[in-house]
């Protein structure tokens, strides 16, 4: 008798059954991956923007610490695409 509810349900699976698990879970991070890639631009954009426009307000300690942010983000992004892509 397995401990984990989770245990003995999955043992019960029809070939079928585990084959459109499968799916389902493909299914939903290609879902995911769109939001995630949205997000991570939009974040981007938006420490760029406050780049800017503190940098000409005269704050120089916040610009630069938003500008490492925003460089950060777009290694994320870019190693994203990478494997995506290959």
């Amino acid at each position: 008798m397995p401990s984990d509810p989770k245990e003995q349900k999955n043992s019960y699976l029809t070939l079928a059954e585990e084959q459109t698990a499968g799916f389902s879970r493909q299914f939903a991070m290609a879902m995911e991956l769109p939001f995630v890639i949205v997000s991570a631009i939009a974040l981007g954009g938006l420490t760029g923007f406050f780049l800017f426009h503190l940098d000409d307000q005269g704050f120089k300690p916040l610009p630069q610490l938003f500008k490492r942010i925003a460089i950060q983000e777009m290694v994320h992004v870019e190693l994203l695409a990478e494997r995506i892509s290959f």
